[in-house]
């Protein structure tokens, strides 16, 4: 029998086997099955079928976001997975995959659950009554790396009546995942859409700084009025990142055209913390070196997961 701490140093392709193994304790394989699937060694799908090994009656729980609540871990998402899985209404389906991502906004594991409902949102179309789940679903598409289907999305809210504040909470995603030159975009916008965050405190101000920075590194320019707004709230930005010679290095790279030096060097400069909204300034620096050397959707890639991260 696998002990439970098994997975804690397991490489890729051994948490596969043993979230594929009948003989390992559910326990485990769920663990194993949730880690790796953020590592890209199994589906979505095949995540589905791992949740689906645990034998009980799913339907007996009448209030599906509660329950994950107080049971928040890969048990409590295999649950989840269950209830929208056997949910024949689309419109309560979509409410129930909102709810939970919302609750993992706040819990953590916001990536892992997103991952764990792509089989089920793919089964919804975007329609009029569903604009506000665009958001949602162009998000969990947009950490798979679907961006087609984001866009979809995306795109269909546009034409629907959607309240201002709903309207301006996708504006960054549909800036950064524009088919178009993304430095096209207009200071006017930019400046509507601070608004709308100036008034939420912190939140929208953490959310201002990230979606700006974001912007600056894919060469668009952000007025100097903006920044001073985002920037000056008396508190020190806290900047973590690579070492002096791994920036250097970096920028080198980039500067001199060598693509797999300057791809090499970028995956060095995310490190462990990857994209995340704490590891900004790597995916700024990422972002800037990426698009030198002319490969600006990889670039974009960087951005619209460090976005989704920080919950733009």
């Amino acid at each position: 029998i696998l002990p439970k701490d098994v997975i804690e140093d397991a490489s890729p392709s051994a948490l596969r086997l043993i979230s594929l193994s009948p003989n390992a304790p559910i326990e485990v394989r769920l663990a194993a099955g949730e880690l790796a699937r953020v590592l890209g060694v199994i589906g979505s799908k095949r995540l589905g079928e791992i949740y689906n090994v645990i034998d009980s009656d799913s339907t007996l729980i009448t209030n599906p976001i509660q329950y994950l609540s107080e049971n928040w871990g890969p048990k409590g998402r295999a649950f989840l997975a269950q209830i929208v899985e056997k949910q024949e209404d689309t419109v309560e389906r979509a409410k129930i995959i909102n709810e939970a991502l919302k609750l993992a906004q706040k819990k953590g594991k916001w990536k892992i659950t997103a991952l764990a409902m792509v089989p089920y949102v793919e089964t919804i179309e975007p329609s009029a009554d569903l604009a506000w789940f665009s958001g949602t679903a162009a998000r969990i598409f947009i950490a798979t790396g679907n961006y087609k289907s984001a866009r979809n999305w995306l795109e269909s809210s546009k034409d629907q009546e959607m309240k201002l504040s709903n309207r301006m909470d996708l504006y960054p995603l549909l800036t950064l995942i524009t088919k178009s030159d993304v430095t096209r975009v207009q200071v006017v916008e930019l400046r509507d859409w601070w608004k709308t965050q100036n008034v939420l405190g912190d939140g929208g101000l953490a959310k201002a700084r990230t979606f700006f920075s974001l912007l600056n590194s894919m060469g668009v320019a952000i007025p100097s009025d903006l920044w001073a707004e985002v920037l000056d709230d008396g508190q020190p930005m806290q900047k973590i990142g690579p070492k002096a010679t791994i920036r250097n290095a970096l920028s080198q790279v980039a500067e001199d055209g060598s693509r797999g030096a300057t791809v090499a060097m970028t995956l060095i400069a995310l490190g462990e913390r990857g994209i995340l909204d704490q590891n900004l300034f790597a995916a700024e620096m990422s972002i800037k070196a990426l698009r030198r050397i002319g490969l600006k959707q990889e670039a974009r890639a960087i951005a619209l997961e460090t976005a989704i991260g920080a919950g733009l």
